[in-house]
């Protein structure tokens, strides 16, 4: 895949907020960088990514693809429903409580 200064840019975006973000999320981040990329690209580029092993996908509620750079470790995620946004669980023991009751995303 050609690192395209839009690519590069998702990539940099992915990593300075360090938590999973939608397409919508991701738009309009890179609106404030200065791109303006078609919506469809950007679920392509998203695409390729998560089969190239960068980016990791995930699905919540059914409904929404939230997507993260991709880690060695897994961990498991928080889902806001007041916020719509996705957090990262690092807490070993709060994780641990989450896969007790079955909460893992």
């Amino acid at each position: 895949m050609n690192k395209t200064p839009l690519l590069k840019t998702v990539l940099e975006i992915l990593k300075e907020q360090g938590r999973p973000l939608s397409v919508p999320d991701l738009l309009g981040m890179l609106l404030e960088k200065g791109f303006s990329p078609n919506k469809t690209t950007l679920y392509r580029m998203m695409e390729r990514l998560v089969e190239s092993g960068s980016v990791r996908s995930l699905l919540v509620d059914s409904k929404t693809t939230f997507y993260e750079q991709a880690s060695k470790h897994e961990h498991h995620h928080f889902s806001c429903q007041k916020c719509a946004q996705v957090f990262c669980i690092e807490d070993k023991k709060v994780a641990s409580s989450f896969s007790d009751l079955g909460q893992r995303l």
